[in-house]
C-alpha cells in the first residue's frame, strides 16, 4: 500500500465463483491448510427469504460470493451484494426506508482522524449510511488508543485507517472503503475531497481543521464534527451556505493562516468549545495538559456517543430532513441529573365516569328529564354539537354553528342525524312520564312541547326511557351469532317511518367488514380526519364532558397501550409517506366481522331535514336494540355523508379517490346502491362493559 495512495481497497478480497480467475483463486485459498473456510450461506438465505416485503426474484437468485480476509486468514461465503445488503440492513426499516437506504448507497462520506473517527466510520457502516467511506489518518495505532478505539492489541502498529477499514470489512465486505494513510494537507486535500458528499472532521491538527473547512466550503461540501466532551456536535452546511464563516465565525479574532503557538492553540480550542460550557472534569483537565496530563482526556463512551450523533446528523442529510448549521450538546452525564421515576411520572388518577344516567333521571322534573334525554343522543366523536334550552313546558335542541363540526359532517348531514336522534330521545322520555307531546324536527333543530294532559305511562314507554339512559356505543367484538327472526322483527318494527334494513347475510357482513378495514386505515392516514379523532380521545386521567374515553374503545387491555401511539399525527404521517399502515384497519375489520347484523337506515333524500328524520328512525332502532339486550355501535365510512366527488374532496383532496372507492365498495357490500345513508349500526350480542359516555350539562 503506497504511503500517499488513497485509492487502496479495504483489503478484503471478494471472489465470484462464476469468474474463472476468481474461481481459481478461491480453489487455491481453500486448498491452503492455513486458511479457515466459513460457510453460513444457507442461514443467510433463510434470512433473505424471511424479509418483508419479499425481495425481487433477481435478488433471491443472485449468485453468492466468497470473501478473503487475509488478516484473519479466513475465507467466508456470503450472499451476493444486493441480497447481502437487503438482509443486513433489514432491521433499519423503517427508521431508514428502502428508498433512503438506496440513496445512502450512492453517498460518499470522508472521515478524517480515525480515533474518534473510528467510532463514526463504524456507526456509519453499521447503519449503511454510505456506499463509499474514505478514511484518512497518518498515525498508527498505539496501546494508549485502546481506551477509545475498539481495536485489539493485535492491531498495535497498524495504520488507524486500516484498522477501521478491516473492522468495517468484517461487517460489510461490499462497502467500498478507500484509505489515505497520510496527513490531510495541501498535497492531499484536493484528492481526498474529490467526489465527497459529506466530510466528517475528527482530526487533532488545527491546521488540518482549517484547511478541510476552507476547501470543503469551496466545493460546497457540508462538514460535521463531534467533540468527545459533553456531546458537542457541530454542523456546517457549506453546501447551502457557501459564504458561511469557518467554525461558525467563533474564531474571527484568531489568525488561522499562521502557525499557532501552544498557548494560542489552547485559547482557540477553549473559544471553539466555549470554556463556560466544558464539562467540569474536562475544564480542570485542560489546565493540567503539559503538567500532569500529556494531552486532553477522551473516554470510549463519549467517543461512541460521537459516532451516534454524527450518524444521526448524516441520516437527516440523507433523508433531506431539516438540518441547519449550528451546534448541539448531547451531554448524557448532565442528562442523568434529570432522572425521574417513570412510575411517578406516568401515574394518572383513576378515570371518573359520569354517575348512572337512569338514577339521575329519576330525580328530575318532566321538562328536565326530557332535556336530559336530548343530551343523551349520539354524536360524532361524542362532541355534542348542540345547544339545549328548556322552558316551563318546552325543550328545544339546536345545532350550534361550528361546534363539534368535523370533516365527515358534510353539509351538516351528520349533525342533522344527531338532532333527529335527540328528538326521538325527548319523545320517549316524555311518554315515560305520561305526557303527550308535539314534536317538530328540522335539520338544525328539534322542539318538543309537553301538553298538560297526563296519563299512566305504559310499561313499554317506561322500558323505552330506561333504554334511552342505558344506551351506549358497544365497540367490543361480538360472537357473530345470528339474530333470531324475533330480534330482526323487533329492530325493523321499532319505527314506522323511514327505511330500515337489517343485514344478516354473512357474506355481506364480511364484505362490509373488509371495506371498513380499508376505511379505518384511511381515517388514520388522512391528517385532518386523524387529528379530529385523536383530539377526541380522552386518555386515562382526562375527565371531560365530550370526546371518547380510551377505555370505551373496546380494545383488549394489551392493545390499549397502543392508543397513545395511534393518536400521534407524526407517526401517522410517516405511515402515509411510506404507503404503509396496512394493519391499522385490521382491528376494525375483525370487530365488524364479529357482528350479528348490520342495520342500515337510509334517508328519503339528501337535505338536512331528510337526515334529521332518518336520525329519529335510527335512534328508535338503537333504543329497541338496547331494550332487547343487544349492543350497538355506529359502523360506517368517514365519507358516508359525501354525495359526490366534490364532497369527498372537501374532506381531503389527496384522498378523495380512495374515499370514493370505499363508498362504492361499502354500498355494494350492503346492496344499497345510491341511497342516502343516514346511519349504519353494528349489532352484537351483549351491551359490552364500556361505561355510558359523559355528556355536557344541559
Amino acid at each position: 500500500m503506497a504511503p500517499n495512495s488513497m485509492r487502496t481497497s479495504a483489503v478484503a478480497e471478494i471472489l465470484d465463483p462464476a469468474n474463472p480467475t476468481d474461481a481459481e483463486r478461491l480453489a487455491t485459498l481453500r486448498a491452503d491448510p492455513a486458511i479457515e473456510v466459513v460457510d453460513t450461506l444457507e442461514r443467510q438465505r433463510e434470512a433473505l427469504h424471511a424479509c418483508l416485503p419479499r425481495p425481487d426474484d433477481a435478488v433471491l437468485e443472485e449468485t453468492s460470493r466468497w470473501v478473503h480476509m487475509p488478516w484473519r486468514r479466513t475465507v467466508v461465503h456470503v450472499l451476493g451484494p444486493r441480497a447481502f445488503r437487503r438482509v443486513r440492513l433489514d432491521r433499519n426499516r423503517n427508521k431508514i426506508t428502502l428508498d433512503e437506504q438506496q440513496r445512502a448507497a450512492e453517498t460518499t462520506v470522508g472521515v478524517v482522524g480515525l480515533s474518534v473517527g473510528h467510532a463514526v466510520a463504524h456507526t456509519i457502516a453499521l447503519e449503511g449510511l454510505a456506499g463509499t467511506l474514505r478514511l484518512a489518518d497518518l498515525d498508527e495505532l498505539d496501546l494508549g488508543n485502546l481506551n477509545r478505539v475498539p481495536a485489539t492489541v493485535l492491531d498495535i502498529g497498524v495504520n488507524k485507517a486500516v484498522v477501521a477499514a478491516r473492522r468495517i470489512a468484517e461487517i460489510d465486505p461490499y462497502l467500498r472503503v478507500e484509505i489515505l494513510p497520510a496527513a490531510v494537507d495541501e498535497s492531499t486535500v484536493e484528492e481526498f475531497l474529490d467526489g465527497l458528499d459529506v466530510v466528517v472532521e475528527e482530526c487533532d491538527s488545527f491546521a488540518a481543521k482549517v484547511l478541510l473547512r476552507r476547501r470543503a466550503r469551496d466545493r460546497r461540501i457540508p462538514v460535521l464534527c463531534e467533540t468527545s466532551d459533553g456531546g458537542v456536535l457541530d454542523v456546517e452546511r457549506f453546501d447551502v451556505e457557501p459564504d458561511r464563516p469557518l467554525f461558525h465565525g467563533l474564531l474571527d479574532d484568531v489568525d488561522t493562516d499562521g502557525v499557532l503557538d501552544p498557548a494560542t492553540l489552547i485559547a482557540a480550542a477553549a473559544t471553539l468549545l466555549d470554556a463556560r460550557r466544558l464539562t467540569s472534569r474536562m475544564g480542570a483537565s485542560v489546565l493540567e495538559v503539559g503538567r500532569t496530563l500529556s494531552t486532553w482526556p477522551q473516554l470510549g463512551g463519549d467517543v461512541a456517543l460521537g459516532g451516534a450523533t454524527v450518524a444521526t446528523a448524516l441520516r437527516r442529510l440523507l433523508r433531506r430532513d431539516p438540518l441547519p448549521s449550528g451546534r448541539i450538546r448531547a451531554d448524557l452525564d448532565a442528562r442523568l441529573d434529570d432522572l425521574v421515576d417513570p412510575l411517578t411520572e406516568t401515574e394518572r388518577p383513576t378515570v371518573s365516569y359520569e354517575p348512572d344516567p337512569a338514577a339521575r333521571a329519576q330525580e328530575m322534573s318532566d321538562v328536565e328529564v326530557v332535556a336530559f334525554a336530548a343530551a343523551r343522543a349520539p354524536s360524532p366523536y361524542n362532541l355534542q354539537p348542540w345547544t339545549i334550552r328548556r322552558s316551563e313546558d318546552t325543550v328545544e335542541i339546536t345545532r350550534t354553528p361550528g361546534a363539534g363540526s368535523t370533516l365527515g359532517d358534510v353539509a351538516g348531514r351528520a349533525s342533522a342525524v344527531t338532532i333527529g336522534a335527540a328528538a326521538r330521545n325527548m319523545a320517549v322520555a316524555a311518554r315515560a312520564r305520561g305526557r303527550s307531546t308535539s314534536v317538530a324536527i328540522a335539520g338544525d333543530s328539534a322542539r318538543i312541547a309537553l301538553s298538560d294532559d297526563r296519563t299512566e305511562p305504559t310499561p313499554g314507554a317506561i322500558d323505552g326511557a330506561a333504554a334511552v339512559f342505558a344506551r351506549r356505543s358497544t365497540r367490543e367484538a361480538g360472537d357473530g351469532s345470528p339474530l333470531s327472526p324475533a330480534e330482526v322483527d323487533a329492530l325493523q318494527a321499532s319505527t314506522t317511518a323511514g327505511t330500515v334494513r337489517v343485514v344478516t347475510d354473512r357474506d355481506r357482513i364480511d364484505r362490509a367488514a373488509a371495506v371498513l378495514g380499508v376505511d379505518a386505515r384511511v381515517r388514520h392516514l388522512v391528517p385532518g380526519v386523524h387529528g379530529e379523532w385523536a383530539a377526541a380521545i380522552r386518555h386515562p386521567g382526562e375527565v371531560a364532558p365530550t370526546g371518547i374515553d380510551a377505555h370505551a374503545l373496546g380494545l383488549p387491555t394489551a392493545a390499549r397501550a397502543l392508543v397513545p401511539l395511534l393518536t400521534r399525527g407524526d407517526v401517522m404521517a410517516h405511515l402515509a409517506a411510506w404507503d404503509a399502515g396496512q394493519g391499522l384497519g385490521a382491528p376494525t375489520a375483525a370487530v365488524v366481522a364479529s357482528a350479528s347484523a348490520l342495520v342500515v337506515v337510509t334517508a328519503a333524500g339528501w337535505s338536512v331535514d331528510d337526515f334529521a328524520r332518518a336520525g329519529d328512525v335510527a335512534e328508535a332502532v338503537w333504543i329497541a336494540a338496547t331494550a332487547a339486550g343487544l349492543g350497538v355501535c355506529v359502523t360506517q365510512p368517514i365519507a358516508v355523508y359525501a354525495r359526490d366527488d366534490a364532497d369527498r374532496e372537501a374532506i381531503s383532496p389527496d384522498w378523495a379517490q380512495q374515499l370514493g372507492a370505499v363508498d362504492r365498495d361499502f354500498r355494494d357490500a350492503l346492496g344499497v346502491a345510491d341511497d342516502p345513508l343516514a346511519l349504519v349500526l353494528r349489532v352484537v350480542r351483549g351491551t359490552g362493559s364500556a361505561p355510558v359516555s359523559r355528556r355536557r350539562a344541559v
